[in-house]
């Protein structure tokens, strides 16, 4: 099964197939994790330098290399951040989720009309993801510099064999992954910015990540 959601950003004009079908969201997740956490910057309540310890608690394994690290290790914001965008790290999410405060990771989930099981069950679809990066591009919930930051961070990652490499070379695509081997569901959801300027979202479940690709 598929999903996808496309709309120019510029015109107003969308392209829809299953964008309404719920998805298993797997590291989708990690957007408004990221949002919040550049919020929390922008706002001062965190500091790009602050560090973070390690905590047993916070392990978790799957996608990301911090839970290679000795628990009581420290990394800065800056760092859990740019492993949380770059790396979809597992861990880098929970450390991250445990410095905000579930009352701000919450807020920052329901920023947008989206469905409510995002946030407790990690369900989501191609139009809630796509109204959700809207938001983020057309209002003022983070500020233009904030705005930069976490598109540069999302621009260039570890995951840019999906949907980047199909691509005009003068489009930018900042970009979230999902990865969920255990219900074979593949996702990737961002902005393409340059002569166009888009959202776009495809997800998948019951599919092979070779069939993603095609």
């Amino acid at each position: 099964t598929y999903g996808l959601y496309i709309k120019n950003l510029d015109t107003g004009e969308d392209y829809r197939r299953n964008e309404t079908h719920s998805f298993y969201g797997a590291s989708l997740y990690k957007l408004p994790i990221a949002v919040a956490t550049v919020k929390a910057l922008e706002n001062g309540s965190l500091i790009s330098n602050q560090t973070v310890e390690y905590l047993y608690s916070d392990y978790y394994t799957g996608s990301g290399i911090i839970n290679r690290s000795p628990f009581g290790t420290s990394f800065t914001i800056s760092e859990l951040l740019s492993a949380l965008v770059k790396n979809s790290d597992n861990v880098a999410q929970s450390m991250l989720r445990r410095t905000l405060g579930e009352d701000v990771v919450m807020s920052t989930f329901h920023m947008a009309p989206v469905d409510p099981d995002y946030y407790i069950k990690n369900i989501v679809s191609p139009w809630d993801t796509g109204v959700y990066l809207e938001e983020i591009h057309n209002t003022s919930y983070i500020n233009e510099k904030s705005k930069s930051y976490l598109l540069g961070l999302m621009s260039v990652t570890d995951f840019d064999d999906r949907i980047s490499q199909h691509l005009n070379s003068h489009l930018t695509f900042s970009h979230k992954i999902g990865s969920g081997p255990e219900h074979n569901s593949w996702h990737d959801c961002g902005v393409v910015s340059g002569s166009k300027n888009l959202t776009l979202c495809l997800m998948s479940e019951n599919t092979t990540y070779a069939e993603f690709l095609e």
